[in-house]
C-alpha cells in the first residue's frame, strides 16, 4: 500500500490476494486491477469443516475482505473450470480467465537423465509451495511414509502454516527435511 500511494504511475496492478484498500486505493485512481483467485473460498472452507479440520479463525473476515476486494477488482484469472463457475455463481459478472496451474509434462522423459539421476546416492524429490491442507502435504508425506522409498530425501520448501504444524509433526516420514523459504535454485543442480 505505502507502495502504490507513493508512485501513481501505474496502468494496472496484477494481485495476487484479495487486499480491499489497496485494490480500492488502486480503483479511485484509475487503475486497471487484476486479481489472482486461487480459490473457491467458501465452498473449500465448507468442505474442510465437514472433515473435521479446522480452518482460520478469521474466516468470517476473510469472507467479508474478499467481497469487498471482489466488488473492485476489474478482471479476475482463475486457476480451474471450478473457481470460474464459484465466481460467477458469487455474481462476479466481470472479466475471468482460467489460467491453470502446473507445467506440461512431456510424453517421454529423456532415458539419460533418469539413467544418470538413478546413479546418485541419494535421489532427492523437493515440494516447493505452501505446506498446508489445501496444497495436500499430509497426502504427500502420508504417501511419502507408505512409499518407504530407499536412499530417496523429500525437501520441502515454503511456508508451513499453523493448520498443519501439529499434524505434521506427528508423522512419522522418514527423510523428510523442511528448509522454509529458500532459493529453490540449490535444489536443482
Amino acid at each position: 500500500m505505502r507502495q502504490l500511494k507513493k508512485n501513481h504511475a501505474y496502468d494496472v496492478i496484477h494481485f495476487g490476494e484479495g487486499l480491499p484498500r489497496a485494490i480500492s486505493f488502486a480503483k479511485a485512481k484509475g487503475i486497471k486491477t487484476i486479481l489472482d483467485m486461487a480459490m473457491g473460498i467458501y465452498p473449500y472452507t465448507y468442505y474442510l469443516e465437514e472433515k473435521g479440520i479446522s480452518v482460520d479463525a478469521f474466516e468470517p473476515v476473510t469472507n467479508v475482505h474478499m467481497e469487498s476486494a471482489l466488488e473492485n477488482i476489474d478482471h479476475v484469472i482463475a486457476p480451474s473450470d471450478f473457481v470460474k463457475t464459484y465466481l460467477k455463481k458469487f455474481g462476479f459478472q466481470k472479466s475471468i480467465d482460467t489460467i491453470p496451474f502446473g507445467v506440461h509434462m512431456p510424453d517421454m522423459i529423456d532415458a539419460s537423465f533418469v539413467a544418470r539421476r538413478s546413479k546418485e546416492p541419494v535421489v532427492k524429490f523437493l515440494f516447493v509451495g505452501s505446506a498446508n491442507y489445501r496444497k495436500g502435504i499430509t497426502y504427500l508425506l502420508a504417501a511419502w511414509k507408505q512409499a518407504a522409498l530407499k536412499n530417496a530425501e523429500l525437501i520441502i520448501c515454503g511456508r508451513v502454516y499453523k493448520e498443519v504444524k501439529n499434524e505434521l509433526r506427528h508423522i512419522d516420514a522418514p527423510n523428510v527435511r523442511f528448509v522454509g523459504f529458500v532459493d529453490v535454485a540449490q535444489y536443482f543442480k
